[in-house]
């Protein structure tokens, strides 16, 4: 948990510091990929949660959870898929499904998602589970409904964090 929060604010750091050249970010610097997503993802910011002061904190997950380094083919790439024999995570944000020993399904994130906000995500499943705009969207509700859960948090900061 304190590499994942340290690796989150690192990237922020980057994004909101170093990468800035008169008041935009420098593009250039990032991930091949993330220069393509990024103005996708503050899209989906902007219309479902305007009031995110942090929208950097959703690149640090998309890092975590698609660049072993960060020019490796996966990196910032919704085609990004991790299998094992009861596990499937897809796409930049690893949208994960998984069965018990028995081969019954255990959870599917992607349903939940979609039963939480019917109208967003309306038309995501797993048959196109790897276009971009969804899991992007899907990743702000989803960090949204964990923002919502965690008020009791002492600062702002804490709150993003878990």
């Amino acid at each position: 948990m304190r590499r994942a929060f340290l690796f989150a604010m690192l990237v922020q750091l980057l994004l909101s510091s170093s990468l800035a050249v008169a008041g935009e970010l420098d593009y250039s610097k990032l991930p091949e990929r993330a220069q393509t997503y990024i103005p996708m993802l503050l899209e989906q910011v902007d219309e479902f949660w305007p009031e995110m002061d942090e929208p950097s904190i959703f690149c640090a997950l998309i890092e975590t959870e698609t660049c072993i380094t960060l020019k490796h083919r996966y990196c910032w790439s919704p085609t990004a898929t991790l299998k094992t024999s009861r596990e499937e995570g897809r796409g930049l944000g690893q949208i994960t499904r998984a069965w018990d020993s028995q081969g019954r399904l255990r959870f599917d994130s992607l349903q939940a998602l979609r039963d939480q906000h019917q109208e967003a995500l309306a038309g995501w499943s797993w048959k196109n589970v790897g276009e971009a705009l969804f899991q992007l969207r899907g990743i702000v509700l989803m960090y949204q409904d964990l923002y919502a859960t965690f008020e009791f948090a002492e600062t702002q900061t804490d709150r993003y964090c878990f």
